[in-house]
């Protein structure tokens, strides 16, 4: 197989007549998975179909085969450069032999393979190592377009390094969401010297940014410190973050809240902390005791995904009981003492309720138990009914078998969004009756919750499947 083989989108076919192949195209317009099988059947017709195909079919490297590599790709790119032009979204990503990230992405690669791709908008790594070695000099790239998104997902860098981290955003200096997922980037001042820094934070714009836990973590733990550093460097005018998104609360070395919100608390509009039950401390719950949210005067929307419920991790064995209420209870709090401190004008808050219908009966009934006994509802609906401007309470019930996988709470925007339930105000919407569903009794544990909240006809609840 040559270099070039796994890419290549020429097979030597001999064109048909233009005027016939473009009716072809414009016939599949809106059918782009038999344009794709045409395509491949047919590889003379690639060249008028790039811009459906790459424009909407992501281009996969696979670090771990040698000739589906980014390496290979840029190969494939200096031959077919017409090919590469329309693409909108790479992924480089590699498999994870028992849970190890071991397939190096040399980010010099990614970098001479951009000018390949003006038209990316959307770029996942995952599972790979980032490695920028001393010799690369990274600049931030100014002519690039935005990327719509960056997505980091279990990937690691030599010693937890930001430094790979900062040459990657060199490459990509405005993105409109970056979204980092057990990926864990720890600072060293020293790359504060480094010729690259300055003008990545003077040229760095980024609108959204989510950061999720590893769940599995030892003493050494360096959490998103790298994250906090750049965010308390940066001009808070120049870099106007509208949302930040955090699974909290991610164990040993983690920053607090606080240290997140300090630098965009005037430029926020929408906050969502995710606890996770499943590595919640009791210790951190003062991690929570967040004044700081206060000082929040652009904040209108609030996501907490506190209560998830069992699920397949195995949460609830024999005689673990007290262990799940222990977690739900420590949940619940810490939505409170969140809630305790919103700035007056919040105008939403999104209350995402997982749970799973592959549980048995007698596991699910514990379940709903051990949950609706927690004592802190009547001290979250209390603190929901001081916030005189809120419009809505929105509780989204998602039945999601692998709500473990990454971007759950995209999904859930995505809900949210195409159902309006932020857009109705005041206005009541009807609360869901009562059906044979599993999340029955998830329902009506909410309705009992918020007793408040539904007399002031400001509580809607969806179901999510």
């Amino acid at each position: 197989m040559t270099s070039t083989t796994a890419f290549d989108t020429h097979d030597g076919v001999k064109e048909l007549p233009g005027e016939v192949t473009d009716y072809i195209i414009d016939f599949l317009h809106d059918d782009i998975d038999s344009l794709k099988t045409c395509a491949l059947i047919a590889r003379a017709w690639t060249g008028t179909a790039h811009f459906h195909v790459f424009r909407t079919w992501p281009v996969v490297c696979r670090q771990d085969e040698p000739d589906r590599s980014a390496g290979e790709l840029l190969k494939w790119a200096a031959s077919d450069s017409a090919g590469t032009r329309e693409v909108a979204t790479l992924i480089i990503e590699a498999a994870r032999p028992s849970g190890t990230v071991t397939h190096t992405l040399p980010i010099g690669d990614l970098g001479r393979l951009m000018p390949h791709m003006p038209n990316v908008r959307n770029v996942t790594l995952q599972n790979v190592v980032l490695d920028a070695p001393p010799t690369v000099q990274s600049t931030p790239d100014s002519r690039r377009l935005s990327l719509a998104r960056l997505s980091i997902l279990a990937c690691k860098t030599p010693e937890d390094s930001f430094t790979h981290i900062g040459h990657l955003l060199c490459l990509f200096p405005v993105i409109d969401r970056l979204y980092f997922a057990e990926t864990v980037c720890g600072w060293d001042e020293c790359m504060e010297s480094e010729p690259w820094f300055t003008p990545l934070l003077s040229a760095l714009r980024i609108g959204e940014l989510d950061m999720h836990c590893v769940e599995e973590a030892g003493s050494d733990y360096h959490g998103y410190t790298g994250i906090v550093c750049l965010l308390q460097r940066a001009d808070p005018t120049c870099w106007p973050l509208r949302r930040l998104g955090m699974a909290f609360p991610q164990p040993f070395g983690t920053p607090p809240i606080y240290l997140f919100l300090t630098p965009c608390a005037k430029c926020l509009s929408d906050l969502a902390v995710d606890v996770l039950p499943s590595v919640l401390r009791r210790r951190s719950l003062r991690g929570f005791y967040t004044r700081e949210l206060q000082a929040c005067t652009s904040l209108k929307i609030l996501r907490l995904s506190t209560l998830a419920l069992a699920h397949s991790d195995g949460r609830i064995s024999d005689g673990k009981d007290a262990q799940l209420y222990g977690a739900d209870s420590n949940a619940l709090q810490s939505n409170v003492e969140l809630v305790e401190f919103v700035p007056p004008q919040l105008e939403h808050i999104v209350i995402s309720v997982f749970h799973s219908a592959s549980l048995d009966a007698e596991t699910q009934k514990t379940d709903e138990l051990v949950l609706r006994s927690a004592p802190d509802w009547a001290p979250l609906d209390e603190a929901l009914s001081r916030l005189t401007n809120l419009k809505s309470i929105v509780c989204v019930v998602a039945e999601l078998e692998e709500w473990e996988g990454y971007d759950v709470e995209g999904r859930i925007d995505e809900f949210i969004r195409a159902q309006g339930l932020l857009e109705t105000g005041s206005l009541p919407g009807p609360l869901l009756a009562l059906s044979e569903t599993s999340a029955d009794a998830y329902i009506g544990l909410l309705c009992n919750a918020f007793p408040r909240a539904a007399s002031a006809r400001r509580l809607h609840i969806a179901v999510m499947s």
